[in-house]
Order: structure tokens, then C-alpha cells, then sequence
């Protein structure tokens, strides 16, 4: 609307001025190097107007002489991208139809056609994924890494060869991949997330703990993973300190892993067992009694009474029915006490807290070994036989097991497969095909984890060929 208001306005004065001069042509008199030359006013400006209409033309013409190299550079250029880009298009038809031979030569063509830094940059990444659809790995490998050398691609260059790594099960190399991504871009959750299950898989505790703490600012993990994460990582670490003698910095690890998971066994046993060596005894009975009133387990029967090492035995039985009185009636609770009254020689106290649990079709091996020790202590031998020979055929008791491993004893790491927080407290599932079948399968425990005669703590049940650590995807 306005742009025909401004237009109109200029046809009309242009209108104005044209009948103005038609008028009133005036008289415009030049004298130069002795001639003269006399014309009206409108004609002169006619002839003006006309001389510099030619004279941007004129300098259009030489410009665009000087222009045309350029022009008919850059028309090549475009239409060489134009065919590169083609080729590409062709070779992702090939790569789909799985013609790998047309694939790559086409993106060989395509890539000849791609003159500056930027085309070269998208041809790169564009053969990378071809390759990779073709599954030419040494090919995709080859343009990732040249692909390195360009500061815009760097990243993703980075992650195809992370990927590329981890197919073929180079550890070292994926792990510098993750961290070269990790550098250029902080936020890089695959990248975080890889650094640390390397970190942790390799027991590099300080190393896991600090990608879980950038792992946190960018949400790498869902908190709930993340807090059990940091919670076995803290615990590792002091396993790792008590073992190395460093018990303040032991403590205070533990401790922390007990405040993010106040259940968590593991770290709760050993909290308590460098809270008993740094003298913090008060602390370490509140984290045992909050843990058991939840959650008991054995293992807390043997960090409770090792805070006050050294006791006779009418003072641990004391401490036990302290520590089972809030969860009295849990089997855990029946056979800790009962094993302290069996050291006081209370066999008929004894067997009343283990009648509900020997009362049954299949008592669990510990409590029919328990209940031989009361036959024995009676002196009574045919029943302790017959408890014996139960025992032998009852379901297996509960240890800590992973991936063909049983252990009464828990470790970060599954000593098999490598996996980070892979143990788990229950029955292996070839005990449980023992105890239903009443006989060995082929991979069974060779004897009981819990106490075995042969006093073995832990056992393979069936190690897999590479038993070394992986990164998971």
C-alpha cells in the first residue's frame, strides 16, 4: 500500500516537472574552448540523463568482464556439489539395497566432487554413514578419523569410532574415544556414562567417583541410578581404604554410602567395622540397628558384636537380643539368637527358636546344621546323624552371587563377567535346580559357601571363557 502511494507521488511531480519545463523551457547558454552552445534547460537535462544511463552500463560491462571467472568458478563449484550430493543419494539407494561395491564407489565419486573445507566436512559424514550402513567397517573407521581433523566433526568422529571400539571390544580404545568426547562437550551423556563403567570396571574408584560427580550436573543417570552408583562406588572405596589400613578415610566414605542407602548391606558392615577401629561405637550401633530393623541379615550379626570386640559370651547374647528386638520373629533374628544361646549351651532354648524353622518340609541348611549341633551337645549322635544327612539335601542358604559366581563375601565387581554392581544376596539359580531335582546338576557349588567343610568361602559355578571386564553399551 505504501510502496503505491510512494510511486504515485513520484508520477506526479515527475508529471509536474515534465509540464513545467514544457511551459517554461528556459535557456541554458554554454561557452567552452571557443564554441557555444545554447539549448534549453529540459533538453540538457534529457541529454545528462541519457550520458549517465551509458555510463552505468558501460561500467556494468566492465565489471561483469571482470566478474565472469568468478561467476563461472562458482557455477562449476555448485554444479559439482550438485553431483556429489547425487552420488551420495545413489550410494545410500545402493548401501540400502545392499550393493556395497556401487555404495562405496559412488561415494568415492562424491567425494571427489566436494572442493571446500565445509562440502568435504558433510562428504565425510555422509561416506561415514554409508560405510556404516554397508558394514565396510575399515572404510567408516578411515573416514571417521579423518574426520578428527576437522574441529566441527571432531565430536561426532568421536562417537562413531567409540561405537567402532566397542564392537570390537577395545576397551583402551573406547575409553579414549568417551573421554576426547567427554572433553569437547561436557554434556555428552553416552560419554559420561562410558568413563565411568570403564572407571568402575577397572576398580578405579576415585577416577568413577569424579565422572559421578559430573554426571550429576548433567543428569547423566536417573537419581535412583545414580545414588546407588555413588553409594557402591563409596563403598568400594572403603573396602579399598580398610584394606590399605586408611581407616578415618575409610570411615567417611562408608558412612556416606550408608547415608545414601541406609539398607545397603556391604556398606553398612563395613562402616561399622571402621567405626569399631576409630571409636566412633555409638555410631556404628545406630547404622546396624536402623539397617536390621528393615532389612536383617548375617552379616550385621557380625559387625554388631564386632563393635565391642572381646566380650564374654553372656555379654554378646546380650547385645544380640538388643540388636534383634525390634524384628524378633524374622528368621535372621531367630537364628542369631540362637546360635548365642548355643554358645551358652541353652539347647532347649535353642531348639524352641529354631522349632518354627525346622518344622517345616525343607529347613534351610543352616538351620538343620544348627540343629545338629543341639543333638550334638546333647550327646545325642543318631540325630545328629540324621540333621547331618539333612542337611546335605536342604536348600542351599543364601550368599552373595553373580554371573557362574557364589561367595559369602560381597566385591563391587563380579570376578566373572566383570560387571560393576552385578552381586546380588539370594540362592543361585543351580541350587535351586539341586534342592527341586535332589541332585547335582553339572555346575553346582562344591560344597556349602556358608561353612562349607572344606572351608572354601567362595566358588566358581561356571566362569564364562573371557572372564575379563567390558564396557557395557
Amino acid at each position: 500500500m505504501w510502496r503505491m502511494i510512494r510511486n504515485l507521488l513520484f508520477l506526479f511531480i515527475l508529471v509536474i516537472f515534465i509540464a513545467w519545463m514544457i511551459r517554461d523551457p528556459g535557456i541554458l547558454l554554454v561557452k567552452w574552448l571557443g564554441y557555444e552552445i545554447q539549448t534549453s534547460i529540459f533538453v540538457a537535462l534529457s541529454i545528462m540523463a541519457f550520458a549517465a544511463i551509458l555510463l552505468l552500463l558501460l561500467a556494468r560491462m566492465v565489471w561483469a568482464s571482470f566478474a565472469l571467472p568468478k561467476q563461472m568458478s562458482a557455477r562449476r563449484k555448485s554444479r559439482r556439489l550438485q553431483e556429489g550430493l547425487g552420488f551420495f543419494c545413489n550410494a545410500m539407494t545402493a548401501a540400502a539395497a545392499e550393493d556395497k561395491p556401487r555404495a562405496m564407489s559412488l561415494v568415492r565419486r562424491g567425494l571427489e566432487r566436494m572442493e571446500s573445507d565445509h562440502e568435504r566436512g558433510v562428504g565425510l559424514l555422509l561416506a561415514s554413514r554409508i560405510a556404516q550402513l554397508t558394514e565396510d567397517k575399515n572404510a567408516s573407521a578411515s573416514y571417521a578419523r579423518e574426520m578428527l581433523s576437522r574441529p566441527s566433526l571432531e565430536f561426532l568422529a568421536s562417537r562413531g569410532l567409540f561405537e567402532q571400539a566397542i564392537e570390537r571390544n577395545d576397551d583402551l580404545g573406547a575409553l579414549e574415544y568417551a573421554r576426547r568426547a567427554l572433553r569437547l562437550h561436557g554434556n555428552a551423556l553416552w560419554a559420561s556414562r562410558a568413563v565411568f563403567e570403564h572407571a568402575a570396571q577397572h576398580r578405579q574408584w576415585h577416577e568413577a567417583l569424579e565422572c559421578l560427580n559430573a554426571a550429576r550436573r548433567i543428569k547423566a543417570f536417573p537419581p535412583e541410578v545414580e545414588r546407588r552408583n555413588r553409594a557402591v562406588v563409596l563403598c568400594a572405596l572403603a573396602l579399598q581404604a580398610e584394606e590399605e589400613g586408611h581407616n578415618e578415610e575409610g570411615v567417611s566414605s562408608a558412612l556416606e554410602a550408608v547415608g545414601l542407602l541406609p539398607n545397603f548391606v556391604p556398606a553398612v558392615s563395613v562402616a561399622a567395622r571402621l567405626c569399631a577401629r576409630t571409636g566412633r561405637i555409638r555410631k556404628g550401633e545406630r547404622i546396624v540397628e536402623a539397617a536390621w530393623s528393615s532389612a536383617p541379615h548375617p552379616e550385621l550379626v557380625d559387625a554388631w558384636l564386632l563393635l565391642h570386640g572381646g566380650e564374654t559370651i553372656e555379654e554378646n547374647l546380650k547385645r544380640i537380643e538388643r540388636l534383634v528386638r525390634h524384628n524378633r520373629e524374622h528368621e535372621e533374628s531367630r537364628i542369631a539368637l540362637a546360635r548365642a544361646h548355643l554358645l551358652a549351651r541353652e539347647y532347649s532354648l535353642v531348639r524352641s527358636l529354631l522349632t518354627p524353622l525346622s518344622d517345616t518340609d525343607a529347613p534351610s541348611r543352616r538351620v538343620c546344621l544348627l540343629m545338629s549341633d543341639i543333638e550334638d551337645g546333647l550327646g545325642n549322635r543318631d540325630a545328629r546323624e540324621d540333621w547331618l544327612a539333612r542337611s546335605r539335601k536342604a536348600p542351599a542358604d543364601a550368599c552373595w552371587y553373580c554371573d557362574g559366581y557364589a561367595s559369602n563375601v560381597w566385591q563391587p565387581i563380579c570376578p566373572t563377567s566383570g560387571a560393576f554392581d552385578a552381586m546380588r544376596w539370594g540362592v543361585p539359580a543351580d541350587e535351586h535346580a539341586m534342592s527341586e531335582t535332589g541332585s547335582a546338576p553339572q555346575t553346582t557349588l562344591k560344597g556349602n559357601v556358608l561353612g562349607n567343610e572344606s572351608g572354601s568361602s567362595s566358588v566358581i559355578l561356571s566362569p564364562p571363557d573371557d572372564p575379563g571386564p567390558a564396557l557395557k553399551d
